[in-house]
């Protein structure tokens, strides 16, 4: 669990070509379909190992104004690694 800290930390999910709710694997899924994490704490910058992906990211739902669903990600830094569990995220789109 990420506490109050004096560091700076932030997570990145990249949703790419993914238009429907559903529970997706982290990494490629196929054609163009993709959804990639990153993580950044103070100086070190974990992001997926596409070579040893792990976690998952279900859409609980997505319309044109908003999104909100959960996530497991494991993210990497060289041979260090970032375990990020039950994760959940809701937002509403800007245009």
């Amino acid at each position: 669990m990420l506490t109050a800290r004096t560091d700076s930390v932030s997570i990145l999910i990249t949703l790419n070509n993914i238009s429907t709710p559903g529970t997706y694997q982290f990494g490629h899924i196929d054609g163009l379909k993709a959804i990639f994490a990153g993580c950044s704490i103070a100086n070190h910058n974990y992001s997926n190992n596409y070579e040893e992906l792990s976690g998952s990211l279900t859409l609980d739902s997505l319309t044109k104004t908003r999104i909100k669903g959960t996530f497991n990600i494991k993210c990497f830094e060289g041979t260090e690694s970032l375990e990020i569990k039950n994760g959940n995220f809701a937002g509403k789109f800007l245009y």
